[in-house]
């Protein structure tokens, strides 16, 4: 049996990689965690993976983009994760390879790993300047450390929702549940207080469905995705 673990931050990005799963035979399907936008959860979640015998680790879902060229629904395969605390982190170099083979049209270069969200332009704009990241989110680099520790191969993909000169809007922020799952009353709460924040948060929901439906394209891409390279 070889099978990877799958690190996902929402509900919905598992529900993206649904139909590819179970396409897969029993004792190669991956073993999942949602991390409800916690570092500290993907990192425990990853390390729980392991431990259930993943082979390897995959960190996938929808980003930030800090890139000015790239919009919503484009992918990023990134080489390099940028820790929060100053560690990179490298995929593996055969797994990157065996993806890019099937899909060709990606962002390739570093991944910022964030501890808290990173939502204004302006924000955005000074991290892409220290960093040079093309995107940010705030699962990947908790994995990849939980990889390096375990000694087992990583990747992340991850598909742009916010792009770099638009802002996430406060209400948007207190979405997500630390299950993974969807919170629309704590955010029509927020709305309520912060009215402003509607024409923003639709705009947010667009592009987002937008970068769900890549992802679910990316899923259905081939088998490379969800194969472990050989150690």
């Amino acid at each position: 049996m070889s099978r990877i673990g799958i690190i996902t931050g929402m509900r919905v990005e598992e529900d993206c990689l649904a139909a590819a799963l179970s396409a897969l035979p029993d004792r190669h399907r991956p073993l999942l965690c949602c991390a409800g936008a916690s570092a500290e959860r993907a990192y425990q979640g990853a390390r729980g993976l392991v431990a259930d015998g993943a082979v390897a680790l995959l960190s996938i879902g929808i980003a930030g983009g800090l890139d000015a060229a790239l919009r919503p629904g484009d992918i990023v395969l990134p080489d390099t994760i940028l820790g929060a605390t100053g560690v990179q982190h490298r995929a593996s170099a055969e797994w990157h390879a065996a993806v890019m083979q099937e899909l060709p049209r990606v962002a390739i270069g570093a991944l910022l790993a964030a501890r808290k969200p990173i939502g204004t332009v302006a924000e955005k704009a000074a991290v892409r300047a220290a960093s040079g990241a093309l995107a940010v989110d705030m699962e990947s680099g908790a994995v990849a450390e939980a990889a390096g520790e375990a000694d087992v191969p990583f990747l992340a993909l991850r598909v742009i929702a916010d792009p770099a000169d638009r802002a996430v809007p406060p209400a948007a922020l207190h979405g997500i549940a630390p299950d993974g799952s969807r919170r629309p009353l704590a955010v029509l709460l927020r709305l309520v207080m912060r009215p402003s924040d509607l024409p923003p948060l639709i705009r947010l929901a667009r592009d987002s469905d937008a970068a769900l439906r890549q992802l679910r394209r990316v899923a259905s891409c081939g088998s490379a995705l969800f194969t472990p390279p050989p150690v």
